[in-house]
């Protein structure tokens, strides 16, 4: 019993971090990236401007731990759904996990998701090296997709659209609809020549999706 103490601790410690970090996002979501202040997520915290520097001393290690948090939390997920499909020897386990966790449906594409990935361009004008984190992620699923049985450029190219359809929605540069999602998984099943899957095994991956994205603290991109 005497060790139970330091646990909860711990727990209530992250609990303390996953508001501020949440509250970090509030600001962007409600006021745009120009106003990420230690100042403006005090006050969306709940929280004097001294508690919040107990925990993150500068608005670098707050940003910092925003970026951490979302792909730490997107790439578990991501890596989850490439371990089942694996399992079910799937021949192509990482790029059906690519279309599974990014390109099933428009819940990967919430405004509370954009304005996490907002939080992650403020980090890159911010200090570059807060971008660190979104590149392990990069290189770990670029190499997954190497392994896949696709043509010749064929994983790259899937990479890269799905980036760039990622970073077209941040900007604002247009929004991302069932349609358009279904209209992106033909032309990339087209250029990865295999067949996408039907309505039934799409629906099953959704709900195995969406359920971890629901459970978990976070999902992502």
């Amino acid at each position: 019993m005497a060790r139970a103490a330091p646990t909860r601790s711990r727990a209530r410690a992250g609990s303390h971090l996953d508001a501020i970090l949440d509250a970090a996002e509030a600001v962007v979501a409600r006021e745009g990236m120009g106003r990420l202040t230690l100042d403006a997520v005090a006050r969306q915290a709940g929280l004097s401007k001294a508690g919040l520097l107990y925990h993150f001393p500068s608005m670098g290690e707050l940003v910092g731990a925003v970026v951490v948090r979302h792909t730490s939390a997107w790439h578990a997920e991501f890596l989850a759904t490439y371990e089942r499909l694996r399992g079910a020897r799937d021949t192509r386990p990482a790029v059906n996990t690519m279309m599974a966790t990014c390109l099933a449906g428009t819940h990967a594409w919430s405004g509370a998701e954009r304005a996490r990935s907002r939080v992650m361009v403020a980090a890159l004008v911010h200090d570059e090296r807060h971008v660190e984190p979104l590149r392990e992620v990069y290189r770990s699923v670029a190499e997954l997709l190497k392994r896949d049985a696709l043509p010749p450029g064929a994983a790259e190219t899937i990479h890269l659209v799905v980036h760039g359809l990622w970073f077209h929605w941040i900007f604002g540069l247009g929004e991302v609809s069932a349609a358009r999602l279904r209209s992106v998984r033909g032309a990339l099943a087209g250029i990865g020549g295999f067949a996408v899957a039907g309505r039934k095994a799409q629906a099953q991956t959704h709900d195995r999706t969406h359920s971890s994205r629901r459970n978990g603290k976070r999902g992502g991109r």
